[in-house]
C-alpha cells in the first residue's frame, strides 16, 4: 500500500512537471529553440490559410506573436516547412528605400537584429516591394525574395511567439512531417 501511494505520488508529480513543461499554449503550435511557431495552415478553410502581408501580420498579432523572424539556416528550414514549403511571408520588412538593395534597409516586424540572411543571388530586389517571403518554387527553395505586392499578393505564413516554458528536447527533426513532406523535396 505504502509503495502504491508513493508511486501514485510520483506519477502525479511528473504529470504536473509535463504539464507544466508546456512551452506553447496549444498543440496547433510548434515549440523549437525557444520559440513557438504557428502555421496558416493550421486554419480550416483554405481561404483563411492565405493571406496579404499586413493581413498576416494582423493575425499573428492576434495571437500574441508577430511574422516569423529567422536567425539560422535551421529556423528558415523550420519556418519554410511548415508551410510546406510553398510560398510564405515572414516579418522582413524594407525599413529604408536608399537601401533597399542592401541588407541594411531590411529589419524584423520585431525589431530584433537581423544577423542572418538568406537573400537569393539577386535580392533583395530594386523595386518598391516592402517585405520579404520564402520562396516555395520549384528552383532556389527557401531563399529570401521581395517582387510581390505586400497587399495584393496572397501566401502562408507562419507566426512566432517566445515560448512560456522550455521543453526538453527540440522538435527540428520532426518539422517536415508536421504536414507531410514538401512538394518537391
Amino acid at each position: 500500500l505504502i509503495m502504491a501511494v508513493s508511486l501514485l505520488l510520483v506519477i502525479a508529480y511528473l504529470a504536473a512537471t509535463i504539464i507544466a513543461q508546456q512551452p506553447c499554449d496549444s498543440e496547433d503550435w510548434r515549440y523549437y529553440n525557444g520559440h513557438c511557431y504557428w502555421s496558416s495552415m493550421y486554419q480550416s478553410t483554405t481561404k483563411d490559410q492565405t493571406s496579404n502581408w499586413f493581413g498576416a501580420a494582423r493575425e499573428c498579432l492576434k495571437k500574441g506573436a508577430v511574422l516569423a523572424s529567422i536567425y539560422t539556416a535551421a529556423e528558415n528550414d523550420i519556418v519554410f516547412k511548415l508551410n510546406r514549403c510553398a510560398d510564405s511571408w515572414t516579418g522582413l520588412l524594407m525599413v529604408d528605400h536608399r537601401l533597399k538593395t542592401q541588407p541594411d534597409g531590411w529589419q524584423w516586424l520585431d525589431s530584433t537584429n537581423r544577423n542572418y540572411v538568406h537573400w537569393h543571388s539577386s535580392y533583395p530586389h530594386n523595386s518598391y516591394y516592402e517585405c520579404a517571403y520564402l520562396n516555395g518554387g520549384a528552383t532556389n527553395q527557401g531563399v529570401w525574395l521581395n517582387y510581390r505586392h505586400c497587399g495584393n499578393t496572397r501566401h502562408y505564413y507562419v507566426c512566432k511567439k517566445q515560448a512560456t516554458g522550455e521543453a526538453w528536447t527540440n522538435t527540428t527533426q520532426n518539422f517536415h512531417k508536421i504536414r507531410g513532406p514538401c512538394e518537391n523535396g
